[in-house]
């Protein structure tokens, strides 16, 4: 995946959220295999967390690949840590889903 569809991908799961004002979601991650650099990081901190701050809970279900799942994770912190959101990392989804639904 390139950087571009990265982006093009963010901006639609923006315009979801924004229509739809979830305040819980569930990621799966699974079949993504895209390593997030420091640059696409910033950029979704500065253009797509900001504007979605209706979720109060997101559980992702990471990738299998070790790189992207820890490239996701250090995206969310920085979310996690400016804005008031809950967001748990699941291998499975019926343990994701359970976590939401509490």
């Amino acid at each position: 995946m390139k950087d571009e569809d990265y982006k093009a991908d963010m901006l639609i799961y923006l315009d979801f959220v924004q229509k739809l004002l979830p305040q819980k979601l569930l990621v799966n991650m699974k079949e993504l295999f895209y390593i997030a650099d420091t640059e696409i990081q910033e950029w979704v901190s500065k253009e797509i967390s900001p504007k979605v701050l209706c979720l109060q809970k997101t559980a992702f279900i990471l990738s299998p690949d070790l790189f992207a799942s820890i490239s996701t994770q250090q995206m969310l912190e920085d979310i996690v840590d400016h804005f008031d959101i809950q967001i748990r990392y699941f291998e499975e989804e019926q343990a994701a889903t359970e976590w939401l639904l509490t």
